[in-house]
C-alpha cells in the first residue's frame, strides 16, 4: 500500500554540516510526527567520486522535487548575506511547479541590516532615497529577510518562520517545526 501522507522536500545548507545525517534524521522524525513523508537530498544514494556525480545529484534532486507535494526550506544566510543559492534554486523550482513552499531561518535581521553591518562603506543616498553599498550599488530595502523574490514566493505560498533574534544556527529544528506547523495547516492535517 502506498504512503498517503503528503511528501515534503527538505532543503537547506544543513546538508553541509558535520552532523548533517543527524539533522536529516531528526527532520524526518519531525515530519512523520506532523503527518508528512520527508524527501531529502540524502535519499539519493550517489557516490561523490563518480565522474558525473554533480550531474547525477542535480537530476536526482529534480526528480525528488517533482515527486514532492510541497517543500520546507532552511533560508538561514549561508556563506553570504542571503540564503544558500542551491536551496533558493530548489525553492523556485518547486514554486514553479505550483507546489506550496514553506521557509524558516535562524536570522531575524533584514537583508538591509545585514548588508549595512557587513559593508562599512554603506551609505544612504538622499537623492535616490536608497541605501548603497561600498561599490555604489543599491541595497534592496523592503524590510524582508532576504531578496523580495524569495520572501514574496513564500508569502504567496506557505509562509516564512523568522527568528526573533539572530543566532545563525543552520540546524534550527525549532524553526523547522514552525514551518511544519504551517505546512500542516495548509494541507489540513
Amino acid at each position: 500500500m502506498a504512503d498517503a501522507r503528503p511528501r515534503l522536500y527538505l532543503a537547506g545548507p544543513d546538508i553541509f554540516l558535520p552532523n548533517a545525517d543527524e539533522i536529516a534524521r531528526a527532520k524526518r522524525e519531525l515530519c512523520a510526527r506532523f503527518g508528512f513523508a520527508a524527501l531529502h537530498p540524502f535519499d539519493n544514494e550517489l557516490h561523490a567520486a563518480a565522474p558525473d556525480a554533480a550531474a547525477r545529484v542535480y537530476r536526482a534532486n529534480l526528480a525528488l522535487l517533482r515527486r514532492a507535494d510541497g517543500g520546507i526550506f532552511n533560508l538561514t544566510p549561508f556563506r553570504s548575506l542571503s540564503a544558500d543559492v542551491g536551496t533558493v534554486f530548489e525553492l523556485g523550482f518547486l514554486a514553479a511547479l505550483e507546489r506550496p513552499v514553506f521557509g524558516y531561518g535562524a536570522c531575524a535581521s533584514t537583508l538591509l541590516e545585514r548588508a549595512r553591518a557587513a559593508d562599512a562603506c554603506a551609505r544612504f543616498d538622499a537623492d535616490d532615497r536608497c541605501w548603497r553599498d561600498g561599490e555604489g550599488l543599491r541595497i534592496e530595502d523592503f524590510g524582508r529577510a532576504d531578496n523580495l523574490m524569495i520572501d514574496e514566493c513564500l508569502a504567496a505560498s506557505g509562509g516564512f518562520a523568522r527568528k526573533a533574534a539572530d543566532d545563525e544556527s543552520h540546524d534550527d529544528l525549532a524553526g523547522f517545526a514552525r514551518a511544519l506547523e504551517a505546512a500542516r495547516a495548509h494541507f489540513g492535517r
